[in-house]
């Protein structure tokens, strides 16, 4: 009971701060992602975690560039007079840019920050089911075991 009590505990910690947490280092997300999902029959649902992850970096890696070519107007005629508007439209473009940038930015930042909260939940849902088949192995031995202990002093009594 204090076991199962003590993996609750550690599992919902896990799974309601992740966000907090750092990134599931390599070692551990290979030895638990990997080997115990499998071990745990959850192997399924790691390969889509992990192939979810992948497109969505390669996703937003390829949509957005730093250097889009632009083709400004040198002049523009305004009344029959010209009228010099491409330093205001580079300004503007610049300013755009930046914001576009930033933007970028946190996008990248929010979805690098969902990956590390994702492989900690996947990471704790693992051990989950990892420890929930340890506990009813335990339990059905623990049973067995009792049954065949009971029988066989039951046995032993009325031999006497």
């Amino acid at each position: 009971m204090v076991a199962s009590l003590l993996e609750t505990i550690l599992i919902t910690n896990v799974l309601c701060g992740s966000r907090d947490f750092p990134p599931l280092p390599k070692w551990l997300r290979i030895l638990v992602l990997k080997y115990l999902a499998r071990l745990a029959c959850m192997k399924k649902s790691c390969d889509k975690h992990f192939e979810a992850n992948r497109s969505e970096s390669t996703f937003y890696k390829n949509s957005m560039t730093d250097n889009a070519m632009i083709d400004i107007p040198k002049e523009e005629l305004v009344g029959g007079s010209p009228v010099r508007v491409w330093g205001q439209c580079l300004d503007e473009m610049k300013k755009m840019s930046q914001d576009l940038l930033a933007i970028r930015h946190q996008v990248e930042e929010h979805f690098n920050n969902d990956n590390r909260t994702d492989d900690w939940i996947m990471f704790g849902q693992v051990i989950d089911r990892v420890l929930f088949i340890m506990y009813i192995i335990f339990i059905i031995v623990s049973l067995s075991t009792i049954m065949v202990l009971w029988l066989h002093l039951y046995s032993l009594d009325k031999r006497s």
